[in-house]
Order: C-alpha cells, then structure tokens, then sequence
C-alpha cells in the first residue's frame, strides 16, 4: 500500500500540531481538554459529533477493552478514555500518525490510558479474543479485502463483544472525481454499496 502510506504521510508531524494548537489559541504547556482537540482530531466524516453519536450507540463500560482501527490522532480514543475511564488501544498505519497520536494522548494525561500500535488492519497485532469493543471510523473505504478486515476484527473480538463503526458506502454513480479525503486517485478508494457490507 505505498500510494495510501503517501497519502497519510505527513511531515514534522508533531510540529505541525503544536503550531496548530497554538493557533487555536490553545497551550501545549498546560494539560489540554479532549474536547478542546474536537477541530483538530475528528476529522473524520461528522468530527466530534460523529463521534460522540457512535459513543451513545455502542454502549461502552468503563470495564470495556477497546480497539480503535484506523485511529488517526486517536481523538475518538481521547473521548472515550475521558468519557468512560475504559482503555483503548489504537492502531494505524501510518507511523506519521501514531506519533501524533502520542503527542496529543500525552498532552491530554491520557497516555495511561491509551497505547497506540503502528500495524495493519489486515494483520492485527493482537491475540485472539482481546477486546470487548472494536471502533472503526471511516477506514473501509481504504481497504480492499474486506472480508480479511472483518475477519480479523472478529478474530480479536471476544465472545459476545462488538463491532461500532461508521463509514461512508458507494452511492449509484461512480466517483470520478479525485482527490478524495481518503483518496488521491481511484486505485486507493474501495467503497462499496451498503446492501454489500451488510452481507460481510
């Protein structure tokens, strides 16, 4: 997947973010709100609110093991962890990423809470049966192998857990016009009608 490692990969990440904050009028020297972050790593179809929507319907305890797939700066890591109190464990692929997870995970004194692996979802690094929850926000549309991704997500969920997600589906027509949020051209998207993810 070079073409998608490129299209996630973001320079002096961790720079950029302190600037961001900054600009925001936020201080990096002092313990910062999850929710103050809201703008910044929601950026996700719906941001925050998404988020926030996807919390109320998964019904998480703060007891809950969690695995966020695809997890970005792990903002919605940073909900629930404050939220709840419940651990979460991140996963992206983008080394970039993960350090900006780390960051702000450290900024907000949630870094005890939330551990961030770099990996793939097609190849999950963790043991069978480990997590009560698994959380995806719009991370499908980059994926091809779909029943790969689910098995594995089946693979880590312990018995009776759930699946929370949320992702965009293919419409009627085809997307012909790239550069996409999650795409720069049509051999990096894979979305599929909703009927087909249904039947996964």
């Amino acid at each position: 997947m070079p073409g998608l490692e490129t299209h996630y990969a973001v320079r002096d990440i961790e720079e950029r973010i302190l600037a961001a904050l900054r600009a925001a009028g936020l201080n990096p020297g002092q313990r910062l709100s999850p929710a103050a972050l809201g703008a910044l790593d929601h950026f996700h179809t719906g941001g925050l609110r998404a988020s926030r929507e996807l919390l109320e319907l998964a019904r998480i305890r703060a007891d809950d093991r969690v695995l966020d797939i695809g997890a970005g700066l792990a903002g919605p890591a940073r909900l629930l962890a404050s939220a709840l109190g419940c651990r979460v464990d991140c996963l992206d692929m983008s080394p970039d990423y993960c350090a900006g997870a780390v960051l702000l995970n450290r900024l907000t004194g949630l870094d005890d809470r939330i551990a961030v692996h770099q990996g793939s979802a097609l190849a999950l690094p963790f043991a069978d049966d480990s997590f009560d929850i698994v959380w995806m926000q719009n991370v499908g549309m980059n994926i091809a192998d779909k029943p790969r991704l689910y098995g594995e997500i089946h693979r880590v969920l312990k018995p009776g857990g759930r699946y929370a997600f949320q992702e965009m589906t293919a419409g009627d027509s085809a997307t012909t016009h790239f550069p996409l949020p999650w795409a720069t051209d049509p051999a990096e998207s894979f979305l599929v009608p909703a009927d087909e993810m249904r039947s996964m």
